[in-house]
């Protein structure tokens, strides 16, 4: 797989990196991180990153670039982090002669010609660092690639916290750091957040509401938003400030998109909540999944199933 990979990449002499839509801390740093790559081991091709802005992620990661639908069309296409095509963050992925996904979703679409995807891993970071260590015979990798990459991995993972974490997973991220990238400054920009985000991180602490014992969800609204001024990219990361209460095993974010509209991102510890976000037209990893597009009705029941599911017995 990974000599089609290269013979593939070097059949072309144009390449864009793709990532999914309204990319997070993995999507962006496993894109940028191929675009370095590429770049730096490939002078003479063109290559590009495209998609929507990084919201929330300015000061880490670069704007993507604009660039023409001309370019698009005979190029290769690589996509990082993203399951199904519809999230494919610029549409015209569909000019690329040919697409490479590399992913660690669950195995749900099929969209390119030749598809990467161990959804056992903890990040689409740790599987591109594996594919570049391996084409580089474990040779250190630029500074760049190898900083995005330890971001990708540290996003996904919330510091190595979650049980998707391997030793896989910590010699990966040893291995990067061989190219004397500072772990410290890169977990520090990933956390920092300005003293407006912090106050309503606070306020809506206390909008919490606590179903039962095992279950919370917290609902932000427009309002909330427009009061704050904030956009729904810079929020999305409040789902983890539930993830250490007391016995909670299931929880979930729900952010109102448009007038009675919302966005869920549900977590859970142990608990398989992705076959709940299916039945809502969602998904992503068996404890870690989203669903988009709810209706004041498809969320109440959002809620009862989820509630349903965090009383089951592990």
């Amino acid at each position: 797989m990974i000599r089609e990979i290269v013979e593939t990449i070097e059949a072309y002499e144009t390449i864009i990196v793709f990532r999914h839509l309204e990319g997070d801390g993995d999507a962006l740093g496993s894109q940028w991180a191929m675009f370095h790559y590429l770049s730096n081991k490939y002078p003479n091709k063109q290559v590009y990153a495209v998609g929507d802005d990084p919201v929330g992620y300015e000061s880490i990661y670069p704007m993507p670039h604009t660039i023409d639908d001309t370019l698009f069309k005979g190029a290769l296409g690589i996509v990082l982090d993203t399951a199904n095509h519809e999230r494919i963050s610029d549409h015209r992925y569909r000019l690329c002669d040919t697409l490479i996904k590399i992913d660690h979703h669950l195995p749900v679409d099929n969209y390119a010609q030749i598809n990467v995807v161990d959804e056992h891993c903890s990040s689409c970071s740790e599987i591109l660092a594996n594919i570049l260590k391996t084409i580089e015979e474990n040779s250190v990798l630029p500074y760049d690639v190898a900083r995005y990459l330890y971001s990708g991995i540290i996003s996904d993972t919330q510091g190595f916290s979650i049980s998707s974490v391997t030793k896989s997973t910590f010699d990966t991220a040893s291995y990067l750091m061989e190219s004397k990238i500072k772990p410290f400054e890169i977990s520090q920009k990933l956390r920092q957040i300005d003293l407006k985000t912090f106050q309503f991180q606070a306020y809506v602490s206390n909008k919490i509401t606590y179903v039962t014992d095992n279950f919370a969800y917290l609902q932000i609204d427009q309002s909330d938003l427009v009061t704050y001024k904030l956009d729904v990219q810079n929020v999305k990361y409040l789902v983890n400030i539930m993830r250490s209460i007391g016995n909670i095993k299931v929880w979930a974010l729900f952010i109102e998109t448009s007038a009675q509209t919302y966005s869920a991102s549900i977590r859970s510890h142990g608990h398989n909540i992705n076959k709940v976000a299916q039945r809502f037209n969602g998904g992503g990893h068996l404890q870690a999944s989203g669903v988009k597009n709810l209706k004041e009705e498809s969320k109440t029941q959002l809620i009862q199933e989820l509630k349903d599911v965090s009383e089951e017995v592990l």
